[in-house]
């Protein structure tokens, strides 16, 4: 199972760190594997973040369109 708190605050560190508003799952993802906090898929980068977020695991994030259009997220205090 996925540690949400541990992805959360990694990604709040990234987007503070590069001076971003926002990341993208597929980007997300990539990076988050390579801190061993959660596996991509090798066949649809960015899959298994993109689940945690239809989830609701990630409830800072949005979709700009609604259901099926693009995922954006934000540091969760903006």
């Amino acid at each position: 199972m996925a540690d949400i708190k541990a992805i959360i605050k990694f990604l709040d560190d990234y987007l503070s760190k590069n001076n971003l508003s926002n990341i993208r799952p597929v980007e997300a993802n990539e990076l988050l594997e390579k801190q061993e906090l959660l596996n991509d898929s090798k066949s649809r980068k960015g899959k298994p973040l993109r689940d945690l977020l239809r989830a609701g695991k990630i409830p800072h994030a949005y979709q700009t369109g609604g259901k099926n259009s693009r995922w954006f997220i934000p540091h969760s205090n903006r």
